[in-house]
């Protein structure tokens, strides 16, 4: 059996960040078809281990030999439109790329396009996803699927299912290699971090019996009783010999209890799971209604407006989510009620005591100078220990606040982003793509986090998962309109499958009867003398393109 050929190979890579070694990897090397997926927490590395194997960076120490061409779809990077003229067709990006003021979701398109269009043996993708509405990510599947050498780093489990045969796990500068797809690679976690748990558990339990045994010993030691005074000399004699035998035995007794003790293999405490849960109780509204729009006309393209005569609320409290595929004009609509984009026509109103917190895509809030404690701080409404306490929550401990901004990763920003948000005091949350970039520990965090928000909340977000357990109804844009839903995504999604299964009962009906109608005709056929035979058979065949058409729905 032939050995598939090395595409990409590192040996004896080191990468620091400051003083902090990010990455340490002995060796590596990626071959032809591999399908591998990275993962791990926001800001371990895996952004800048896919940098180092494109070039974009260089290690401190170690070699990274390409022995292919490679295309690198990067997470933070704007498009690159050289090819723009060219055929770059693949997604629908050929006009997307010519197009100004493109959505998150058309961004991402426009540069995995570009990344296909160069055809290496070997593709790095950085999050492929990100931004994108359902069938978006349906159809990048579909494409990256087709690539034949393929290194994804993503936060989308279904993605990483599909498409990967391998998952690398960054933790602790090291990297841990793990047979299967995703599903496969949580089993192994699972299974470690059991064994591990046994492992920590009998070990303590074994320590503190020989730490107690020895206790007992030293104890028992001191409770030796010398000879009485009032003792004759034979007597006193073998007391003596006594207590100094029983004195040994108990000194041997301890100095092998103390030797086990020295002896016993150290092991590590498992580490526990950070809760980055919090709770916000933000200053209450006492109007009914937080936000209200009507005739909102917004964001002109292709001269067509890009929300045309918008009418809803958010009641006080609510928790909406906008649905609708790239390109709808969620962004649009978000920065619109923000104030930051001047309507066409239409108005509307917020509640006099709204107080507005703005997530935005591109961490415009943030401040690439200063330090994520300093991003932090600035516009708190709560005491700086408190906003030391958010950000340990949000795994940024002790010194790692006094990071500057440009270090971080996309999940560290989004989660530097998201504390500034908290502690600024909000009663009513714009939140758009809040889970991009983010690892799935403080994905499901966020979720509960949301959850027990007590204000009103307004989301972007393409990760039905994340919309299904937060919100609980939804604005449905398209074409211009948006219509108000109340209800979660699974009522929607439920709601929009009765006609499509109305439809499907009535095909089936429609083609039981023409079956029965064909068997009967075959009958008649047989038995009609020849005058009514071709009458008949050509209503057999009338009847067999039916059921073939309707068999083809």
């Amino acid at each position: 059996m032939t050995e598939n050929k090395i595409l990409l190979s590192i040996r004896g890579l080191t990468y620091f960040v400051g003083e902090r070694r990010l990455l340490d990897i002995p060796q590596l090397r990626i071959t032809e078809t591999d399908h591998i997926g990275i993962v791990g927490e926001n800001g371990c590395g895996k952004s800048t281990l896919l940098d180092l194997m494109a070039g974009v960076r260089q290690p401190e120490s170690g070699s990274i030999k390409r022995y292919c061409p490679l295309a690198y779809c990067r997470q933070l990077a704007a498009a690159d439109l050289s090819a723009a003229d060219g055929p770059l067709a693949a997604l629908g990006a050929g006009v997307l790329a010519k197009q100004p003021g493109r959505s998150g979701g058309e961004e991402t398109r426009v540069k995995l396009a570009a990344a296909l269009e160069e055809r290496a043996p070997l593709l790095l993708c950085d999050e492929p996803t990100a931004n994108l509405d359902e069938s978006g990510q349906k159809e990048i599947c579909q494409r990256l699927a087709e690539v034949e050498t393929l290194v994804l780093v993503s936060h989308d489990r279904a993605l990483l299912n599909a498409l990967c045969r391998t998952i690398w796990e960054v933790r602790g500068g090291e990297l841990h290699i793990y047979p299967g797809d995703y599903d496969c690679y949580r089993r192994q976690k699972d299974l470690e971090a059991e064994t591990a748990r046994q492992k920590w558990t009998a070990y303590s339990e074994e320590r503190a019996r020989l730490q107690a045994a020895a206790s007992q010993a030293s104890h028992q030691a001191g409770k030796v009783k010398k000879a009485p005074s009032r003792m004759g000399n034979s007597e006193a004699r073998l007391h003596r010999r006594e207590a100094t035998q029983k004195s040994a035995k108990i000194a041997r007794r301890k100095k092998v209890l103390e030797s086990r003790l020295a002896r016993m293999e150290e092991v590590e405490k498992p580490r526990e799971d950070d809760s980055i849960a919090l709770h916000i109780d933000p200053e209450p509204l006492r109007a009914r209604t937080a936000l209200s729009a009507s005739g909102l006309t917004a964001g002109y393209t292709a001269g067509r407006a890009i929300i045309s005569d918008a009418t809803f609320t958010l009641p006080t409290g609510s928790k909406t989510a906008l649905i609708g595929p790239n390109g709808a004009g969620k962004t649009t609509l978000l920065r619109v009620l923000a104030g930051e984009l001047s309507p066409i026509g239409g108005s509307y109103r917020l509640s006099p005591q709204a107080r507005l917190g703005f997530l935005r895509q591109g961490f415009e809030q943030l401040d690439e100078r200063r330090t994520i404690l300093e991003n932090a701080l600035d516009g708190a409404c709560q005491s700086p220990t408190l906003v030391r306490t958010v950000l340990g929550r949000l795994f940024f401990r002790r010194e790692e606040v006094n990071k500057p901004l440009g270090v971080l990763s996309g999940g560290e920003r989004m989660k530097v982003a998201l504390c500034k948000l908290l502690v600024g005091g909000c009663n009513l949350l714009f939140l758009d793509e809040p889970t991009n970039y983010l690892d799935l520990p403080a994905v499901e965090a966020l979720q509960g986090l949301l959850q027990s928000y007590t204000g009103t909340l307004l989301l972007v977000s393409h990760d039905e998962a994340f919309l299904e357990a937060v919100a609980d109804r939804l604005l449905l844009m398209d074409g211009g309109e948006v219509r108000a839903f109340a209800g979660g995504l699974r009522d929607w999604h439920r709601q929009r499958e009765l006609p499509l299964k109305k439809a499907a009962r009535d095909a089936t009906l429609q083609r039981t009867v023409l079956e029965m109608r064909l068997s009967q005709l075959a009958v008649e056929i047989s038995a009609a003398p020849a005058p009514e035979k071709e009458a008949l058979e050509q209503a057999y065949q009338n009847t067999v393109a039916e059921l073939r058409r309707l068999r083809e729905l």
